[in-house]
């Protein structure tokens, strides 16, 4: 497989994306002044605590295909890696069993967190490894048309806060507070841009030649 052919392969984009939250049963134990923390509560905050970006969160894994549709694989806590959730998702095994038997298997693309060993189907940029190590001038260019190509998902999610600004503020995420049903939340403003999509047109895909499906199409009326 060549450059432009890994390059014309990657037509579906992955990513995982966090979003905070509010600290889950947060609150002390009690009506008093200077009361502690509901300790029976703790592991249920470390599960959506994540070390590495210090705060409560959730995640999800999204998988874009050139049409303005996308698929979302989630939430989950936020405690774990974003390669855990890449592994827990199945979406690599999937990518691969759908395409058995075809003489050239499609790859999803993604970010960096994509590079590791035990995924086949889907891949990332070209990284230079060890010192003094230089990419090809092949390996840039196609680095260079992905970051394009990638770009593309962020503003699906852009366009998903600004349709539903209930997306953008952690204090619309409350688990078992006043908001239990926040992991649906998400998913419905998730399917209802792709409904928008459907109506309104994308477009990245109008960018690629593809068009976007008709909402009874798609939602299988």
């Amino acid at each position: 497989m060549d450059y432009y052919t890994t390059q014309s392969s990657c037509l579906v984009l992955s990513t995982v994306l966090m979003d905070g939250i509010h600290v889950p049963f947060a609150g002390p134990a009690g009506d008093f002044e200077l009361l502690p923390r509901k300790e029976q509560y703790q592991i249920t905050q470390r599960a959506f605590y994540s070390g590495y970006k210090h705060f409560h969160s959730i995640k999800v894994e999204t998988l874009g295909l050139p049409n303005g549709i996308s698929f979302m694989y989630g939430p989950v806590a936020g405690r774990g890696s974003d390669i855990t959730t890449v592994r827990d998702s199945g979406l690599d095994d999937f990518i691969r069993l759908i395409q058995q038997n075809k003489p050239m298997m499609y790859m999803a693309f993604g970010d960096l967190i994509y590079n590791a060993q035990f995924l086949t189907a889907i891949r990332s940029y070209y990284e230079a490894h060890g010192p003094g190590v230089i990419l090809m001038w092949q390996e840039r260019l196609v680095n260079l048309e992905l970051s394009w190509i990638r770009q593309q998902i962020e503003f699906y999610f852009g366009e998903m806060s600004n349709l539903f600004t209930i997306c953008l503020s952690k204090e619309s995420y409350k688990l078992a507070k006043e908001h239990p049903y926040v992991l649906e939340q998400l998913r419905v403003c998730h399917l209802m841009t792709n409904m928008y999509n459907c109506l309104n047109g994308d477009k990245f895909s109008s960018k690629l030649g593809v068009h976007t499906p008709v909402l009874e199409d798609y939602l299988r009326l």
